[in-house]
């Protein structure tokens, strides 16, 4: 659980809350906090695109009487933006090229099996599942 200092807004965790009232027996979970001090209750992270944007914790925001974390979205520098491009595209390729080996292994064991029975008319669809994935290879 988060601790929050109101007077400074400054987030605690259980054992600086403790910390800070170093004369105090506190029970093994704290219900009840000294004036100035309130749990800090999750928000969730608002929508934003990770290739192109960021997001950062705010002040918190009381909101019914209790206090909640706040987040702020921000534009990445292009540097950021080219890197995130970069790397997703890495990961779908890296992704592909999985689906290709696991096509491929497929593929040897039908191989195996048309040489066994001279049932050969679903190779040509491995064949161009193979073809497909590789074409979007980028």
């Amino acid at each position: 659980m988060t601790i929050l200092r109101l007077s400074d807004k400054q987030e605690l965790s259980d054992q600086q809350y403790r910390a800070e009232f170093p004369n105090t027996s506190f029970p093994q979970i704290i219900r009840n906090y000294e004036d100035g001090y309130a749990v800090l209750f999750p928000s969730p992270v608002p929508a934003y695109d990770p290739i192109t944007q960021g997001y950062r914790k705010i002040t918190p925001q009381q909101i019914n009487g209790k206090w909640y974390d706040q987040y702020e979205v921000y534009a990445l520098a292009e540097a950021a933006v080219l890197a995130n491009q970069e790397a997703a595209k890495q990961r779908a390729n890296d992704s592909i090229k999985q689906q290709i080996a696991e096509i491929e292994r497929g593929q040897a064991r039908a191989i195996r099996e048309a040489a066994l029975t001279g049932e050969t008319s679903y190779l040509a669809q491995i064949e161009l599942q193979i073809v497909n994935l590789r074409a979007q290879l980028q």
